[in-house]
């Protein structure tokens, strides 16, 4: 794998962003410099298109507010002054600080922090894990996001598999719950107006109007935290007027008596007090989702971020195994969580390295941990804290600390940016190789590098190597570089690798995900939970 870039050419790229679509691009390079990014006509997905999100990227590699050099804080914490330094300072003011930390409080004094500003394997998961396992600090436990409703979705299902939410054009009834495709999945759009042009029903459960909701046959306006509430009911009124299917629940699924007992108090008139949505409305949505058993349902991550985030999930994906929709060609249900890629690939991320046993802190608990004196150093990267967390102001707070040893490593200056001690300036992805997967469509892509590095901009994964050096580790792993960690992921046995046409990979930018046994399992009405049928009722 070449990883030198071209002084003129075409490169394949991948957006680095927490989306689903995981588009695969095209980066036009004039002289060694970006000139232009489009999407990629050839990936069964993207179609040549990209958002508005990414398609200024040149403009933003090269942009005013570019951080191109290392810097130290020259001011108080959060005015974002700062004065220029070396690589070689910053990395030696790092290094020893942490060294003087470590031995006096211990590991767990440093704190790392990082969100999605890159998906990839190498630069978004792999390497700064690898290091911080080595450092013996606390790591991080992602749960902003879908882990809530993730679990949830589990309890039901066993895993986190579901519909093809490409596959929908013979549905004859689309449902988007609780997310705004037209925004945040521009390329479902391409697939719901398929299927609408072959005559499927569109509803939109929402409490928003969001974009695409005025054209939708009906609009469901649940007050937010309710549509656990909202289900239980369509499931009373399609159980009481017998719209199910009774062979695939007998055949399929567990539980049954126990659910259609509890959705007995749920009628549509006590839903219409918890969840605001006139009764009429709910008997008309359950009579349509009931009717029409060739039906798909996309969950957004927006209805499961409440207190009941878990169960709303595992109620919902009960709905298609009442009726049966997975029968049905496209039917079902789809959630989009990171883990729908049927792969792990925690084995690369160093555990056995670690000095210590492995302790996580959650995410949404920074302000917390920063409240306390235990926390001597924080180490953001991928991330902003200041402006994504909850507790903004608390969070900020912790940030202003005069002992809390900051360093961040940003491509611009970002609110957590003007807290840092040490600034350092990060690569896009058009200045690395990396490799991604989707959790949307099922396949595996290869980022390459476009360009060389801005200014002295440097990658997370010559950072963290730098900062190996520093801190004295010996571990060979710390010398890998982009190539040696995609063979890595490549070669871990996993039937959605091994089964991955990597000429293809190589050749084209992306392939498709070789066949999983869960996955076709999943085809067959095979579920994997305890029981190997989709639970209504869970020990």
């Amino acid at each position: 794998m070449n990883t030198a870039p071209p002084r003129t050419g075409v490169v394949h790229s991948v957006c680095p962003h927490d989306c689903p679509d995981t588009c695969s691009i095209l980066s036009r390079v004039e002289d060694g410099r970006l000139v232009k990014i489009s999407g990629n006509p050839d990936h069964p997905v993207t179609r040549g298109t990209l958002c508005r999100k990414v398609l200024n990227a040149p403009e933003r590699v090269y942009g005013k507010e570019r951080l191109t050099f290392p810097m130290m804080r020259d001011g108080p914490k959060g005015e974002g002054k700062f004065k220029p330094i070396t690589w070689t300072e910053a990395i030696e003011a790092i290094t020893g600080r942490w060294r003087k930390i470590i031995a006096q409080d211990g590991p767990h004094a440093v704190l790392p922090f990082f969100g999605s500003g890159t998906e990839g394997l190498v630069h978004g998961h792999i390497v700064g894990r690898r290091f911080f396992n080595r450092l013996g600090s606390l790591q991080l436990d992602r749960t902003i996001c879908t882990k809530a409703g993730r679990q949830g979705y589990q309890y039901t299902m066993g895993a986190s598999v579901g519909a093809d939410p490409t596959a929908i054009k013979d549905c004859a009834l689309v449902i988007d719950w609780g997310v705004n495709s037209a925004s945040t999945n521009i390329h479902q759009q391409i697939f719901l107006k398929e299927a609408r042009r072959n005559g499927a029903r569109y509803v939109v459960v929402n409490p928003l109007s969001v974009a695409g909701a005025e054209g939708a046959d009906a609009h469901l306006r649940p007050r937010p935290g309710s549509d656990a509430a909202l289900a239980l009911s369509m499931m009373q009124v399609m159980i009481s007027e017998d719209l199910i299917d009774r062979d695939f629940i007998d055949r399929f699924t567990l539980g049954f008596d126990k659910l259609a007992k509890k959705v007995t108090q749920f009628t549509p008139e006590a839903a219409e007090t918890m969840t605001g949505v006139p009764a009429d409305d709910i008997r008309n949505f359950a009579r349509l989702y009931g009717g029409l058993k060739s039906s798909f349902i996309y969950v957004g991550p927006g209805c499961q971020r409440h207190t009941n985030g878990g169960m709303m999930l595992r109620t919902l994906a009960c709905l298609p195994g009442l009726t049966g929709a997975w029968r049905h060609p496209g039917g079902g249900i789809y959630f989009p969580t990171s883990t729908c890629f049927p792969a792990d690939f925690r084995a690369l991320e160093g555990n056995a390295l670690r000095p210590n046993p492995a302790t996580a802190y959650n995410m949404i608990g920074l302000a917390a941990m920063l409240d306390g004196p235990n926390v001597k150093s924080l180490y953001v990267f991928n991330g902003n804290p200041a402006s994504v967390l909850y507790n903004q102001s608390r969070v900020r707070k912790g940030l202003s600390r005069d002992d809390l040893f900051t360093v961040v490593h940003e491509r611009q200056m970002t609110d957590t940016a003007r807290y840092a001690d040490i600034l350092l300036p990060a690569t896009t992805q058009f200045e690395q190789d990396d490799l991604l997967f989707s959790y949307y469509h099922l396949s595996l892509l290869l980022n390459r590098r476009a360009i060389d590095p801005v200014g002295e901009c440097r990658s997370n994964l010559d950072t963290f190597g730098d900062l190996a050096r520093g801190m004295g580790f010996k571990d060979p792993c710390f010398d890998e570089n982009e190539t040696d960690i995609i063979k890595a992921v490549l070669d871990l046995d996993f039937p959605a690798l091994s089964g991955l046409d990597r000429e293809k990979l190589f050749a084209d930018g992306w392939a498709q995900a070789g066949a999983d046994p869960v996955i076709e399992a999943f085809k067959g009405h095979r579920t994997p939970t305890p029981s190997g049928k989709i639970e209504f009722y869970s020990k």
